[in-house]
């Protein structure tokens, strides 16, 4: 028996490239391009010339991927060996396992595409290009299986506690990242991104905004100004990202080209698989974005970047790290500060309504930054954004801010911590300990109690506490128009 296999074949008809044009055309269509197969020979003839492939040892192919672990994927094996007969080709909407009928993304390796590109790189090539020039990403392409992980620390028998990741074709990744590749060119040589936009941005991180946020709130601090923090959460951002949000924004850029149009492509007749108890359950995906695909975190920052770009108050600084937004708003006199905090959350809700996004408000929260002694509260659809949330679950109380200029403002602020003391360490350890806290938020609670459980701390809060008692009350007793200073 000839161990010769159309390799061609076998990889064109196992990613399903015969439908990957949704008007029906065949390969040769496709391709533009004569593809013959005869007696096991393939003949691929291009424009340019003729090349023959042959494959003449189909064990010594399997011979090399034996030994290598593979990852079961909801059903199939995520690699099958080619036999001499070719009986093993997958081909696509049909699972590697007998038992199963529901459609599955096709089953070729990231090695076996890796071996296909280093000995036969023209086909991979004529490939995409075509995808390129026909604005086509494939569908099979756009099929992927969710694997749920569970969270830390998260109850199991609840959904949210689960995080889902989709595994998606290598072929189409490969394809995603060529038209990100060519995107991300286009977007920085317009200068289209909002330089606020710190996430997903290459040479851009975490120190970068952290560096540009603290200094917003130095400025203002050194100019004698009420500063409020205000961080947003998006509930399921990522999930919830509407395809004609992103369509809109593509179409923004005003720049037509192959590019935009199959990035486009790859938002239609998008499937995903489930593996149950019942077997796999696929459906079509509507909305949102697949955690683990290519082109997702960009979608974002171009659908984000309109909200950024908006034309804010002199006083109004907000910046993204991704999905998390931070308000830094500055005014001479809390009404103020107020009034303009509310109306730059008004004009952001406009945005998440007009795109259906949610804000958690439970992980939204506010800092302020200022002498005031109560500060303004700012409210998300009518429910007011909670400062110390953690704290008042295990306190009635509510820590004072020091003042600089008023002896009462400091013993309250020590009479607080004194008298509810181990209430504070409950709320830090809940803090340390929740799985839903941010790392900069357990490092800090870390770091507290640390300081605060020792005995040098208890020592001397208990010392300035009486301390400041006799001095408020002297403080008081001079500010009375008839008291006389020995009195005091």
């Amino acid at each position: 028996m000839k161990t010769m296999i159309d390799l061609f074949e076998f990889f064109y008809f196992a990613q399903g490239v015969e439908k990957c044009c949704r008007v029906g055309c065949d390969i040769q269509i496709l391709l533009k391009s004569e593809v013959q197969s005869f007696e096991g020979i393939l003949t691929y003839r291009s424009e340019a010339s003729t090349t023959q492939i042959r494959i003449s040892n189909i064990k010594e192919i399997n011979s090399q991927f034996s030994g290598v672990t593979r990852i079961k994927r909801a059903g199939h094996t995520s690699w099958v060996p080619l036999t001499e007969d070719g009986s093993n080709t997958v081909r696509a909407g049909e699972s590697a396992s007998s038992s199963s009928a529901s459609e599955e993304p096709s089953a070729i390796d990231y090695i076996v595409l890796k071996e296909v590109n280093n000995s036969f790189p023209e086909i991979l090539h004529t490939f995409y290009n075509k995808c390129y020039q026909l604005h086509c990403f494939p569908e099979p392409l756009k099929k992927g299986i969710i694997v749920l992980f569970h969270k830390d620390g998260k109850e199991a028998d609840k959904i949210k506690s689960y995080r889902p990741v989709t595994l998606l074709p290598t072929i189409g990744k490969v394809l995603e990242q060529i038209l990100l590749r060519r995107l991300n060119h286009t977007l920085k040589k317009k200068n289209i991104l909002h330089h606020n936009q710190f996430g997903f941005r290459e040479g851009r991180s975490t120190d970068d905004a952290i560096h540009q946020l603290t200094e917003k709130i130095q400025d203002a601090k050194n100019k004698q100004l009420h500063t409020m923090v205000i961080s947003l959460d998006i509930q399921g951002a990522f999930d919830h990202l509407q395809y004609n949000s992103i369509r809109n924004s593509l179409d923004e850029i005003n720049f037509p080209s192959h590019t935009i149009e199959t990035l486009k492509d790859i938002l239609t007749d998008r499937k995903v698989t489930i593996q149950t108890a019942q077997g796999p359950v696929s459906w079509s995906q509507q909305q949102g974005c697949a955690q683990g695909s290519c082109t997702g975190p960009m979608f974002w920052n171009l659908v984000a970047n309109e909200i950024i770009s908006e034309e804010w108050q002199p006083n109004v600084h907000l910046q993204a790290f991704a999905d998390d937004f931070i308000f830094v708003i500055s005014e001479p006199t809390g009404a103020k500060l107020k009034a303009t905090a509310q109306a730059a959350l008004t004009k952001f809700q406009h945005w998440t309504d007009k795109h259906q996004l949610k804000v958690s408000t439970e992980k939204s929260t506010t800092i302020l930054i200022s002498r005031l002694v109560s500060g303004p509260r700012v409210k998300w659809d009518n429910q007011i954004i909670k400062r110390w949330e953690v704290l008042l679950k295990y306190s009635t109380l509510a820590l004072k801010k020091e003042s600089y200029t008023r002896w009462s403002s400091h013993r309250e602020a020590v009479t607080v911590v004194l008298k509810n003391l181990d209430k504070i360490v409950d709320a830090l350890n809940h803090l340390a300990l929740d799985a839903v806290s941010r790392p900069q938020t357990k490092f800090g609670a870390v770091s507290l109690l640390k300081s605060i459980q020792t005995f040098e701390f208890i020592a001397f809060t208990c010392f300035w506490q009486k301390a400041l008692k006799k001095l408020d009350i002297v403080s008081k007793m001079l500010q009375k128009e008839d008291i006389a200073i020995y009195v005091a």
